[in-house]
């Protein structure tokens, strides 16, 4: 499963990467630029994002925003890291289409557990895509509700 960490602060997403790599099967590809790492998202989607909040260029908000609003990107599980601790922050951060929001400093026993959780989620929705993929080519009127 391929996980995209942006955060502008390079000993947090160095930690980050070494709390995901421990997971199985977990590959991480990190960026420092909120920029770049949205453009990389878009075009590669990534199978759960990590993003921190405080960022130059564009906020963790708006890169959520954006990321959202392409359409293909609806299932993609997305936590937001953050040392701030305001609800006002955690609201829009979810509001914004985050699953998740954690407070830094990161906690192991905290980030891991969700960063699995999501993940596992995010295997099994790809798996029910894919099988209904192959069920509206074996019978393209299945997904329309009119079995023939």
């Amino acid at each position: 499963m391929k996980v995209v960490i942006i955060d502008e602060v390079p000993i947090n997403v160095a930690l980050m990467q070494a709390l995901c790599n421990r997971l199985e099967g977990c590959e991480t590809l990190c960026f420092h630029n909120p920029t770049e790492g949205l453009a990389h998202c878009v075009e590669h989607q990534p199978d759960l994002l990590v993003v921190g909040y405080a960022m130059s260029g564009i906020d963790g908000i708006e890169l959520i925003r954006r990321f959202r609003a392409v359409p293909r990107n609806f299932a993609v599980p997305i936590v937001m890291v953050s040392a701030a601790q305001e609800r006002e922050v955690r609201y829009l951060a979810l509001h914004s289409g985050a699953n998740e929001y954690l407070t830094k400093p990161i906690d192991k026993n905290e980030f891991l557990p969700r960063i699995r959780n999501l993940l596992s989620i995010r295997f099994y929705v790809r798996q029910l895509e894919e099988a209904l993929e192959a069920a509206h080519v074996a019978n393209p009127y299945a997904a329309a509700g009119t079995l023939q």
